[in-house]
């Protein structure tokens, strides 16, 4: 008799212990489920408690008109702009940049708020943020939109359709090439890259077909001299 007491209690205590188990494991799930409901009434809190709209600008260039010194940039030329000066060949340039954006400002945009780029005003209706990392602006320049992809990690660039950057003009400079100058023309897809020197450039600057633009130009400064010159192809 005694036994089967003690075999009923241990039985009962066996089950209060899967009772109060399964009771921790019930009030685990409420709490994760409450959890989950609770954190898009956050982030809808997080994107509405802004009470003014935002007005997000370009980064101001970081290029120096004045001194040319260690850096690459977009440039546009004629081959006529290519000229001899005694021992020296001199290039007249013009200086582009294109608009960056801090990630950090775009990662705060939403409808509503203003983004001003190629020297507009867009008011956001729409934006659409797609993995790659490419944000469409009021359905992107199809729809006569804005679109934003990201260059660096810590910036984006506003890119026209039709060029892949929207580049606006600096100004224009006049500098030396240096004496282990070379130019890369890679412009057309059918031929080998073309190497010349700076007395090869200038003495062929009439038979160079086409303009160089700053969307397929680079030219490279150091020591206010250009080193190198770089063409690649545009389909």
């Amino acid at each position: 008799m005694t036994a089967c007491a003690g075999a009923a209690s241990e039985t009962a205590t066996q089950e209060g212990a899967v009772d109060e188990e399964s009771q921790g494991a019930i009030r685990e799930a409420v709490a994760e489920n409450d959890q989950a409901q609770e954190q898009p009434k956050r982030d809808k809190t997080q994107e509405t408690e802004r009470t003014e709209p935002l007005t997000v600008e370009p980064v101001r260039e970081t290029l120096n008109m004045t001194h040319f010194d260690n850096c690459t940039f977009a440039a546009g030329f004629k081959p006529q702009q290519i000229h001899q000066d005694e021992s020296n060949v001199i290039i007249t340039l013009t200086v582009y940049d294109y608009e960056h954006f801090h990630k950090a400002d775009i990662d705060e945009l939403q409808a509503g708020d203003t983004l001003r780029i190629d020297g507009k005003e867009c008011l956001i209706t729409s934006i659409d943020r797609q993995e790659s990392g490419q944000i469409e602006i009021n359905g992107g320049p199809a729809q006569g939109g804005e679109e934003l992809r990201m260059v660096e990690e810590d910036s984006f660039y506003g890119s026209a359709m039709a060029v892949g950057r929207s580049y606006h003009k600096l100004g224009e400079v006049t500098l030396q090439m240096d004496e282990n100058f070379v130019l890369t023309d890679d412009s057309d897809p059918d031929t080998p890259p073309q190497v010349y020197t700076a007395e090869e450039l200038f003495a062929i600057r009439d038979r160079l077909i086409g303009e160089f633009k700053p969307y397929n130009t680079a030219v490279t400064v150091k020591e206010e001299k250009i080193i190198s010159i770089y063409r690649k192809f545009m389909p």
